[in-house]
C-alpha cells in the first residue's frame, strides 16, 4: 500500500510521469523497451547468480513448481545472464545498478541513490517504510534468503560443468561484467 500512495503522490505532483517495469531476467529481448522509448530510465537489479539461482529455486518451490519444471527453469538462466550483462554493458553510460547484495545490507542508500537517479522525491517516511519491508522477517523473506554456507556455489558450479560452451560463456560474461 505504502509504494502504491508513492506512486500515486508522484504522479499526482508530475502527471506526465509514466513507469514501465519490465522484469528483464523473463524477457527474450532485453533491449526492446529502450528501442521503443528512447531516453528512458532504466534500473538493471542483479544478483550474484548462484544465489539467485537458489532464491529462484526456492520459489518456484513454494508456488509448487514440479523438480521438471524447475531444472527447464534453470536451462536457460545461461543465456538470460547473458542477454542481461549485455543489455547493461549497451546502456550502462544512462542506466543504473543496483546489486541485490548492496540492497540487502544497505538499503536506505541504495533507495535514496535509485531515488536521485530517477529523479523522485524520497521522503524519509518512504525510505525507513521501504527499509522495514526489504529487512523483514516474514516467511517469503525467509524463503528467499540464501544459504551462505556455500552448497550453493557448488551447485551453481556444477551446473556451469553441465553446459555447453556458449552457455559457459554467457554466464562468465554476465559474472565479469558485473563483478561476481
Amino acid at each position: 500500500r505504502v509504494l502504491t500512495d508513492y506512486i500515486d503522490f508522484v504522479r499526482a505532483s508530475q502527471p506526465s510521469l509514466r513507469y514501465v517495469v519490465e522484469k528483464s531476467w523473463n524477457s527474450y529481448n532485453n533491449n526492446i523497451l529502450a528501442l521503443l522509448f528512447g531516453g528512458i530510465k532504466e534500473v538493471f537489479l542483479v544478483r550474484e547468480p548462484s544465489e539467485f539461482l537458489e532464491s529462484q529455486k526456492a520459489f518456484l518451490r513454494k508456488e509448487g513448481v514440479s523438480e521438471d519444471q524447475v531444472r527447464t527453469q534453470h536451462q536457460s538462466s545461461a543465456h538470460r545472464l547473458g542477454n542481461l550483462a549485455r543489455a547493461w554493458n549497451d546502456r550502462k553510460s544512462v542506466a543504473h545498478l543496483i546489486k541485490y547484495e548492496r540492497l540487502v545490507a544497505d538499503p536506505a542508500e541504495t533507495l535514496s541513490d535509485l531515488c536521485d537517479y530517477l529523479e523522485l522525491y524520497r521522503s524519509p517516511e518512504f525510505i525507513q517504510t521501504a527499509v522495514s519491508m526489504i529487512r523483514d522477517d516474514s516467511a517469503h523473506t525467509q524463503m528467499l534468503r540464501t544459504d551462505r554456507s556455500g552448497d550453493a556455489k557448488n551447485e551453481f558450479k556444477a551446473f556451469l560443468n553441465s553446459l555447453d560452451p556458449d552457455q559457459i560463456a554467457s554466464a562468465e560474461y554476465y559474472l565479469d561484467e558485473f563483478g561476481y
